[in-house]
């Protein structure tokens, strides 16, 4: 994909603008959905880059809408409504005043995310023909973790290592992606200890 290629971060908002343009004259359903998805994909990688709020908040409208576009057809609900997911994550990922002001510390946007990827789970079971069946339900269950550990509540914590642990029981997962889903528990795990030392000291 052009958007994994050496310096494609210099180019993402040309090329968020070249799909809005083109999904503004395509006439196909399809299409336009596409369009929206490697646009917002686009936005939200510039705003890993350059954490400008507009373009994430921007990626997760896009997605959002390109989801209600696709209900009804399983795999590419599935898919689109986990980018809602990302999207979200993506937010809270990069903390700043701006979002978690405008979206309760956060909670807002957490519960947008662990939605979407819970929606995609569901429609996921009934996409028969999605070439990473196999690991996909655990790289959700991982996603969602990930939502709950932007939060530094004990509750929130709790359940991010469940959905980890949901994620680690799943069997075939690859080398690479059990290693991260450890590492993330681990920061978890790491995060409530100095909870707890904090609370007795």
């Amino acid at each position: 994909m052009i958007l994994d290629l050496p310096g494609a971060e210099r180019h993402l908002i040309p090329l968020a603008l070249f799909a809005s343009r083109l999904r503004a004259v395509t006439g196909a359903d399809s299409d336009r959905v596409a369009l929206m998805n490697f646009e917002a994909t686009a936005l939200r990688e510039s705003y890993k880059w350059t954490t400008d709020v507009t373009a994430g908040w921007t990626a997760l409208r896009l997605y959002w809408d390109a989801a209600v576009m696709v209900r009804g057809k399983p795999l590419a609900e599935a898919r689109i409504t986990l980018n809602v997911a990302r999207a979200a994550y993506s937010l809270l990922a990069i903390k700043q005043r701006l979002v978690l002001a405008a979206t309760e510390d956060g909670d807002l946007l957490r519960i947008i995310g662990l939605s979407a990827a819970e929606r995609s789970l569901v429609v996921r079971g009934r996409a028969i023909d999605d070439s990473d069946a196999a690991d996909g339900p655990a790289r959700v269950w991982h996603l969602m973790g990930d939502l709950c550990a932007t939060s530094s509540s004990w509750e929130s914590l709790v359940e991010a290592r469940q959905y980890y642990d949901e994620a680690l029981v799943r069997p075939g997962l690859p080398v690479a992606v059990r290693e991260s889903i450890v590492a993330s528990r681990e920061r978890v795990n790491a995060q409530m200890a100095r909870s707890c030392d904090k609370d007795g000291a």
